[in-house]
């Protein structure tokens, strides 16, 4: 059965990939902010993570993963983004024995204020207007077998800019499998933001015609936006224990991500871990439309190193990342977590 449902989600890849191979697709989706990574561990291994996640960030890179977490885990990440841009995640993860593990996370990304300006004004009005994002998840997740674990988001996602907003509804699926005949294996297939599409509303989209701009009475009158796609990613992730003893673990990944608005995108990764204390990791990331000779540009390497300090029946994780955005300079991330 679990053979005949990895089939089936390969064959869906596949045609899936060939359907958007015709043309270009870069920039044709909204809500941008949910495709960046959270937590330090898996943007220091550039991405490579579906297949390696078993923290409370899993929430994000595959709610499958989620299903590992055996003890209460709070995590939160906070990323100082490109232009003044800060992106922060929280989520919590509560195992409950045979009926699965539940989560919850919460996405905030915020900027600072900026100017009014008008064709008349260029200068500024004297305004200023923000814009910011958010994404509340539930997660569900269960091991439903020794070697398959399955999980699921329903994710509130809400865009403002100025006094608009955008709201709807996305889901997240994920699945791990760890074969038998295939020791320290590990195949992921994920599948995040599959919703309908969101549209901008209120606030300056409405407007209210006086008596001078038309014959008659004033009349409220709304100015539609037009709808935008969510950020729809299909990935194949992929994780090998290389080398394992008591006191130290190698592991390498790669992901493949498909998305609905770029080309695939490819990720590898490392993570050696000593002692089940201290933790080094690597990675690379290679996106093709970042490669354009045009643009001069890519998104590379990563690298960062974690620590996990235990102290009573609690143990403390922390985390760092950096990572190579070319033009865009070098991202710095940091994370907590707590098992309790």
């Amino acid at each position: 059965m679990i053979k005949r449902i990895t089939l089936l989600v390969v064959l869906v890849l596949l045609i899936s990939s060939l359907s958007y191979a015709a043309f270009s697709k870069l920039g044709t989706a909204g809500a941008q902010f949910l495709k960046i990574g959270v937590g330090a561990r898996g943007p220091a291994m550039a991405g490579a993570f579906s297949a390696v996640v078993d923290d409370a960030s899993a929430l994000y890179w595959n709610p499958a993963c989620a299903a590992m977490v055996e003890r209460n885990e709070i995590l939160v990440s906070d990323v100082e983004w490109v232009c003044d841009i800060r992106n922060n995640f929280f989520s919590y993860i509560k195992p409950m024995g045979m009926l699965g593990n539940i989560g919850f996370g919460l996405t905030v990304l915020t900027m600072g204020e900026m100017d009014v300006t008008t064709v008349y004004k260029p200068e500024g009005t004297g305004e200023t207007f923000g814009a910011s994002d958010i994404a509340a998840t539930i997660s569900y997740s269960k091991n439903f077998t020794d070697v398959f674990a399955f999980g699921m988001n329903m994710k509130w996602i809400q865009q403002n800019i100025w006094d608009m907003s955008a709201n709807g509804i996305a889901l997240d699926f994920g699945t791990l499998y760890r074969p038998t005949f295939i020791e320290n294996f590990r195949l992921a297939f994920v599948i995040t933001n599959f919703g309908p599409d969101l549209v901008f509303s209120g606030g300056h989209l409405e407007t209210e015609l006086k008596e001078k701009d038309w014959i008659g009475k004033d009349q409220p009158m709304e100015v539609s936006a037009s709808p935008y796609a969510l950020p729809m990613n299909f990935k194949i992730g992929l994780a090998y224990d290389a080398f394992k003893t008591e006191t130290s673990l190698f592991t390498v990944a790669l992901d493949a991500s498909h998305p609905n608005d770029s080309q695939e995108i490819v990720c590898v990764g490392m993570e050696y871990v000593w002692n089940n204390m201290l933790a080094v990791r690597g990675g690379y990331k290679y996106d093709p439309d970042l490669f354009d000779d045009k643009l001069n540009g890519h998104e590379g390497f990563a690298f960062g190193f974690g620590a996990m300090l235990p102290f009573g029946n609690q143990v403390a994780k922390i985390d760092y990342a950096g990572e190579d955005l070319g033009r865009l300079s070098l991202i710095h991330r940091v994370s907590i977590g707590l098992l309790f």
